[in-house]
């Protein structure tokens, strides 16, 4: 028997190393003790957590009073293994166990209870050892919630503990305030948290904000009242300065590219200058562009060649080329652009134009354009046209020719060719209503021809149905 408690203790030991909770070993070895006289904690140890569960709820049904009895509650509720594992309700069980031990004063009754073993110091262990199974268990849910929860619920925590979790809880409410990253968010921190180490740091960033606020709405009164409210911010010089600059104040408001290029006009050398300017341009592209409308970016380049915010116009016109796979305005982006972007469109030029897979439709295009980066392009398109005329698409689909068939159409799709010879591959099958044979082809393909075939998509659309 004392063996087998030696070993017992030593696996608990092994456990209690890696679990980092080396510091309530008293707990432990009476736990190791105990295990060798008491049928519940033998269970527990056994991993038999339904069975000693109902053990436990059975005899503190008849006695609620036990200090044994709610000790080894606090022992099963505090076994991560157990599915109903609850570091609070083993809370619960242990500081019981200590208020009613700290009622006991029969010498008697305390020698019967260290020979289980059970007295102050083990009790203390025990508690320790579940406060710290709570951290943990607040430490990975990580969050201000977990961590009050903690410092509201495990009173009687070590002071070690209770720091851990209020600087991990302060970190946490820091983060959140950054995160909603506004003045209400900085002051509740403040506030809540007055203790806590990021105070200045929060206070600063609260100032900060709060001016770039101020700055937004560019008042007299605003400003005033950021110097009434944060007396002590670095940025209160700044706020007083900005209050004298009223004549700025006057042509933000009305937010005209006229207003703003006569101010630049008569305060040519102003400190402002350079912000109007910015101003100026901005408001410009905004008065004279309209989103997704190529052809008023293009107006805008020609109309206001200076403006350089024409690199933003040029920018929007090659996204709605993309985005549109409109062919005059990737005509635009292949006249306009150079490097990638005009490489990009002309590819996707390409792609439109040439989706007949035509010789002739080629040839109309290679005569236009003969770019390096179309040397490979090339050569496949030809390749691709002389596939076509040998599998000639317009005799009927011989299952001979199967292995052609698929060649040409892995290589040519989503090409109006490739898409041809795969409606001549299912039509055996759709002229014989076989459907589902049909179908499997068609989807075998699918892969090839994207999702938004149109012609693929109605043909498939078209075979499902029946």
């Amino acid at each position: 028997m004392k063996t087998s408690i030696v070993k017992t203790a030593l696996a608990l030991c092994l456990l209690f190393l890696f679990s980092g909770l080396m510091a309530q070993g008293s707990f432990f070895k009476a736990i190791a003790e105990l295990a060798g006289q008491n049928s519940i904690v033998k269970s527990i140890q056994k991993g038999e957590y339904a069975k000693a569960e109902e053990k436990l709820q059975k005899s503190l049904v008849k006695d609620s009073t036990d200090i044994e009895l709610n000790y080894n509650a606090a022992y099963l509720y505090m076994q991560r293994k157990f599915k109903d594992y609850n570091a609070g309700k083993a809370y619960n069980y242990i500081q019981k166990s200590i208020r009613i031990f700290n009622t006991v004063t029969e010498p008697k009754e305390l020698k019967k209870l260290s020979k289980i073993p059970i007295d102050a110091n083990i009790l203390q262990s025990a508690s320790d050892t579940i406060c710290l199974l709570a951290k943990n268990d607040a430490l990975e849910q990580n969050t201000i919630n977990a961590y009050n929860k903690y410092l509201s619920y495990y009173l009687k925590a070590p002071a070690a503990h209770i720091n851990e979790i209020i600087a991990k809880r302060n970190s946490e409410a820091y983060k959140f305030a950054c995160d909603t990253n506004s003045v209400a968010s900085y002051d509740y921190f403040i506030e809540k948290y007055n203790g806590a180490a990021q105070i200045t740091e929060a206070t600063g960033k609260r100032n900060a904000l709060a001016f770039a606020q101020a700055k937004i709405q560019d008042k007299i009164s605003v400003y005033q009242n950021f110097i009434d409210t944060y007396t002590k911010a670095e940025e209160v010089p700044l706020a007083r300065e900005r209050i004298y600059e009223l004549a700025f104040d006057e042509v933000a408001r009305t937010n005209k590219s006229a207003s703003y290029k006569k101010f630049i006009d008569t305060y040519p050398k102003n400190k402002l200058t350079e912000k109007a300017f910015g101003l100026f341009e901005k408001t410009q592209f905004q008065e004279n562009v309209k989103t997704g409308d190529w052809v008023s970016f293009k107006n805008f380049i020609s109309g206001f060649p200076e403006n350089s915010l024409k690199t933003a116009a040029l920018d929007s016109i090659y996204q709605i080329a993309i985005a549109s796979r409109n062919i005059d305005v990737l005509t635009f982006c292949i006249d306009n652009f150079k490097g990638d972007k005009r490489n990009n469109a002309l590819l996707l030029y390409h792609e439109i134009f040439t989706m007949d897979g035509e010789k002739f439709t080629l040839d109309m295009f290679y005569q236009k354009f003969d770019d390096e980066i179309l040397r490979d392009v090339k050569i496949k398109d030809y390749e691709l046209v002389t596939m076509a005329e040998k599998l000639q698409l317009q005799q009927p689909y011989s299952q001979a020719e199967y292995m052609k068939y698929d060649q040409f159409i892995r290589l040519a799709a989503p090409r109006d060719k490739a898409f041809a010879a795969l409606q001549k591959m299912v039509q055996p099958d759709i002229e014989t209503q076989n459907w589902k044979d049909a179908l499997n082809k068609m989807l075998m393909y699918k892969p090839f021809f994207g999702t938004k075939n149109k012609k693929f998509n109605d043909l498939t659309s078209f075979l499902e149905s029946h």
